[in-house]
């Protein structure tokens, strides 16, 4: 008897640890973690309201998401998971977007190789957790190596970056860009706010303070041609990295036009049931020194080629590199 009774108990035991990993592996699904409809949690309203009151939306989807999601009512029957959420932040601006911890992270390093003895630089995307974190230098310093190094002209390949990080970007080529003010963030209640390249680094007063320096300043070669190409891939922060680059008059852009995510984001974190997801929110539109303010426009290129025409785009580069 005593055996059965163990027994028994051993069987329990099992068919509740069985059911916690079945519970704790439900939880912790990105598709249901954060709102079980079961829980009535109306939390994704915070989101909806901080992007109602402070990004800037798409023209064409406006007052279609704000109808859709206007009221804590209309919330709360259209976003019962993350799935969801991801499509309402994303209807309001394709810019924006949700996110887990670590689901954005990218630290692919540059590549460079010489063509027809010039320095061509792969410059990939680029999102790191951290300007602290070592790939940041290496990312820098494997650009501005070749930047030093190069012999008359160079080429900065855009046409694969989707985005990232513009201050390390444009601190990876700031030895081609002039000093000063590079382009402003427009936000969707008051003044344009600068990103000016100092000596030593960016100082990006429209981005939530976020700046980044480097010990010294890199000895600049804006006397060299620079040829940029970009396409539709090239998006966000490649963008901008185009658009500070463009204030040398020394840069010819080619390629297709680019993605059109001309905008600042700002991350903000949200804290739900135990959980944090980040909500890169869009909160403000791009505006060159020349005062254009760039509402989903697309940078447009000053040679327009097929952008997956090699053949046809290193003749063109090479040619005007050549010239005298």
């Amino acid at each position: 008897m005593r055996r059965f009774k163990h027994r028994r108990w051993w069987l329990l035991l099992a068919v509740v640890v069985l059911a916690g990993g079945a519970f704790f592996a439900f939880w912790h699904s990105a598709e249901t973690r954060f709102w079980p409809t079961w829980l009535g949690d109306e939390r994704p309203e915070a989101v909806i309201n901080d992007v109602r009151q402070h990004a800037v939306m798409t023209a064409t989807n406006r007052h279609a998401w704000v109808a859709k999601y206007g009221t804590p009512q209309k919330v709360a029957a259209r976003i019962h998971n993350l799935t969801d959420l991801r499509a309402a932040v994303a209807e309001a601006n394709p810019h924006s977007s949700v996110y887990l911890p670590g689901e954005a992270r990218d630290i692919t390093r540059p590549t460079v190789v010489t063509e027809q003895g010039y320095e061509w630089i792969d410059l990939p995307s680029f999102w790191p957790n951290s300007f602290k974190e070592p790939s940041v230098i290496v990312y820098i310093n494997t650009v501005n190596r070749a930047v030093q190094k190069a012999q008359g002209g160079i080429i900065i390949d855009l046409r694969n970056n989707y985005g990232g990080s513009p201050q390390v970007m444009i601190m990876a080529v700031a030895a081609l860009v002039p000093q000063g003010d590079i382009f402003s963030l427009v936000p969707k209640n008051g003044p344009a706010q600068p990103w000016t390249l100092q000596n030593q680094g960016i100082v990006a007063n429209g981005s939530g303070g976020d700046q980044l320096t480097l010990d010294k300043p890199f000895p600049k070669r804006t006397g060299l041609k620079v040829a940029v190409l970009v396409s539709k891939r090239t998006a966000s922060a490649a963008e901008f990295t185009a658009l500070a680059l463009r204030n040398n008059p020394k840069v010819k852009i080619f390629g297709t036009p680019t993605g059109g995510f001309l905008s600042g984001n700002v991350g903000q974190s949200y804290s739900y049931l135990g959980h944090t997801l980040i909500v890169s929110m869009t909160t403000s539109w791009a505006k060159d020194n020349a005062v254009k303010v760039y509402h989903e426009d697309p940078i447009y290129p000053d040679k327009i080629l097929p952008a997956n025409d090699q053949q046809a785009l290193s003749k063109a580069v090479f040619d005007w590199l050549n010239a005298k």
